[in-house]
């Protein structure tokens, strides 16, 4: 196939190509701004975070991922973010559960891209620099296969001994059972 490119004085420029990849970038569920009262980014209709992670139109509740857009800290999406922020988010949840200040994160700026581009090939990219091939799908077949074994081969954990604070408590019995073992 071909694509005709038009330029804004009338000239063509043809690019020849055998396959097209079509990547149309990332998009929250279309619900978040169609259907609820949170502040949402125009472009892809994230919910609009702040550098805790935390909504700008509703204190208390939190996003990070392909749902959120940190208004404070820009960045591509990319799961590396979402990867990075949950330990932030975490020790931000616990602390408005408690009543204490959140702690503001910043997101790194660079990161590696290792995308499976099918039949066992993978593209690497890090700023201007990029790698191809067959051996570089073996590595991100590793690295994807080692974290979901985190998530699935768990250990076994004592019961919790923690005293939940009264701002726990007060927040309702929903909230209760979600930090006490079954």
């Amino acid at each position: 196939g071909a694509l005709v490119f038009a330029g804004r004085d009338g000239a063509e420029t043809v690019a020849a190509f055998d396959e097209v990849v079509w990547c149309a970038g990332a998009s929250a569920p279309d619900f978040l701004a169609q259907k609820t009262t949170f502040a949402c980014a125009k472009d892809g209709g994230f919910i609009k975070v702040n550098a805790t992670y935390e909504s700008v139109s509703h204190p208390g509740v939190f996003a990070v991922g392909d749902c959120a857009e940190n208004v404070d800290h820009p960045r591509p999406k990319a799961g590396v973010f979402a990867v990075r922020a949950g330990p932030p988010l975490l020790r931000n949840v616990i602390a408005a559960l408690r009543g204490l200040p959140l702690t503001p994160h910043v997101p790194q700026t660079h990161f590696l891209s290792l995308i499976s581009a099918g039949d066992r090939y993978a593209v690497l990219s890090r700023g201007p620099f990029s790698l191809e091939g067959e051996y570089l799908w073996h590595l991100k077949d590793h690295i994807d296969r080692t974290w979901m074994r985190k998530y699935t081969d768990l250990p076994d954990m004592p019961e919790p001994t923690v005293d939940l604070p009264d701002a726990v408590a007060r927040r309702g019995p929903d909230v209760v059972a979600a930090f006490q073992a079954p």
